[in-house]
């Protein structure tokens, strides 16, 4: 036979009163610490979050960057490729000059061999 017994306490007024103070201060103490473990949380996740807005500044200074010097590099064949087309178009004038040139030759000695 299991009998549980429940311990009866008798207690006098101050007492009781100075258990009501030790639960009130034991329950206060609860509440500063889950309030303090919260505290700790949210100062995590802080971290946690710059830590991530600072990456994420990085990665967009890194891009930022990359795309600069990418369109720098288009530019300059661009630029290179402007250059050759130019000279491409200068050196077919002079050709189309000399072939010009060649040819009123050829006519003028077909005419001075009539």
């Amino acid at each position: 036979m299991n009998k549980t017994i429940s311990p009866i306490i008798l207690t006098s007024r101050p007492a009781q009163k100075h258990l009501d103070k030790i639960r009130v201060e034991h329950s206060t103490l609860l509440d500063s610490m889950q309030n303090q473990q919260m505290k700790n949380e949210q100062f995590t996740q802080n971290e946690k979050m710059e830590k991530q807005i600072q990456d994420t500044e990085r990665n967009t200074q890194t891009l930022e960057r990359d795309t600069f010097n990418q369109k720098t590099s288009l530019d300059n064949q661009k630029m290179a490729a402007d250059n050759e087309k130019s000279k491409i178009e200068t050196e077919t004038r002079r050709l189309s000059e000399i072939n010009k040139q060649k040819e009123l030759e050829i006519k003028e000695k077909a005419l001075s061999m009539e």
